[in-house]
């Protein structure tokens, strides 16, 4: 039971935690794009990686610049959509695993 639990705020945890930095990319675009990390294949390869630039494009186009979003990263108008299905799937399978604790008398 208590592995159960701990499972259960593992996973209310990490959606949360994807929420907050949905919101931060809404609400702070600076911030987030400032304290994401340099492309490791980039660094280490000196050649630019198909996911570079996809931070950006996200935060370009939640704010609905479609136009710097397609420069940054083409592929951001599939990973998007795909984040968004994946998350509210998740978020699904949590709300139906959800059991109330039971009421102490």
């Amino acid at each position: 039971m208590a592995a159960n639990s701990r499972s259960n705020a593992a996973d209310i945890g990490i959606a949360l935690g994807v929420a907050l930095l949905g919101a931060a990319a809404v609400a702070m675009p600076d911030m987030l794009l400032r304290v994401t990390p340099p492309c490791l294949i980039s660094l280490v390869f000196d050649d630019v990686c198909w996911g570079c630039g996809i931070t950006r494009a996200l935060v370009a186009l939640v704010h609905g610049n479609f136009a710097a979003a397609w420069a940054f990263n083409k592929a951001v108008f599939i990973v998007l959509p795909m984040l968004m299905y994946l998350y509210i799937k998740h978020l699904h399978t949590l709300w139906r695993r959800y059991t109330p604790l039971p009421k102490q008398s």
